[in-house]
């Protein structure tokens, strides 16, 4: 197992299509391990995220239809898609419809088309695949691992816990609104820090912008260099860019 003594570790869900925030867990961690053997959640983020669009609500929720009947208390990683509909064209015909204007939208459309029409089985495998996609788009080079091949033992906190001490990790990145038993990590020798994230504006094909949109928004409109739009000069490049 890797010896991850000192470097910073995130702990998350794979989402779908992330949002900018997701992005800034990557691009401040060493590591970001896939939170996949945890309970899946219905009309959350693992499945569905927003881009932006010119209607009366600004935006169009991206579903990937899933597997769920007889299946309430599956794993992440258990969820299956479900291709009996054509959702795929679908899908990607609305990135188009809204993003064929943007100015990097030919540099990246036809990665995501390939990584679509690949057909994962498997819902926690497409969404890997299209993080990996948005780290390698905007230059960050942080490791993946999935929590379900390091530990499996525990609930909530007590899981973090048992990953990280696996993995003999000193430093945990956790999110905001994480959730996490801080007094628990820190007795055993584990220093948590939280993030700190202000998303910034950027411009957008519409007037108005619109915080909490995928990925795909800032990507398409201003390409790699919409990672310095959010951190400036201050990106800790000898790490990650």
């Amino acid at each position: 197992m890797l010896d991850l003594s000192n470097k910073l570790v995130c702990i998350t869900q794979p989402e779908h299509l992330p949002w900018l925030g997701y992005l800034d867990k990557i691009a401040q961690s060493d590591y970001l391990i896939f939170l996949d053997n945890v309970q899946f959640k219905k009309r959350h983020f693992e499945n569905r995220n927003k881009i932006r669009v010119n209607n009366k609500d600004g935006f169009l929720w991206l579903t990937v239809p899933v597997i769920t009947k007889g299946k309430y208390e599956q794993k992440i990683n258990e969820v299956e898609i479900d291709y009996s509909g054509n959702w795929i064209d679908k899908y990607l015909k609305s990135i188009e419809y809204n993003y064929n204007k943007s100015k990097y939208f030919n540099c990246y459309f036809n990665d995501l088309k390939d990584i679509l029409y690949k057909k994962h089985k498997y819902l926690v495998d497409l969404n890997i695949d299209i993080i990996n996609f948005m780290k390698v788009s905007f230059g960050l080079n942080t490791k993946f691992l999935k929590a379900s091949e390091i530990c499996n033992d525990g609930k909530s906190s007590e899981l973090i816990l048992n990953i990280l001490k696996s993995l003999n990790s000193n430093k945990y990145f956790s999110g905001k609104f994480g959730g996490i038993d801080v007094d628990l990590l820190e007795i055993n020798t584990i220093k948590v820090s939280f993030q700190d994230f202000k998303e910034p504006k950027y411009s957008q094909l519409t007037d108005e912008y619109l915080p909490g949109m995928a990925f795909i928004d800032l990507l398409f409109n201003h390409g790699e260099n919409g990672l310095q739009l959010i951190y400036g000069n201050t990106m800790n490049k000898e790490k990650n860019v």
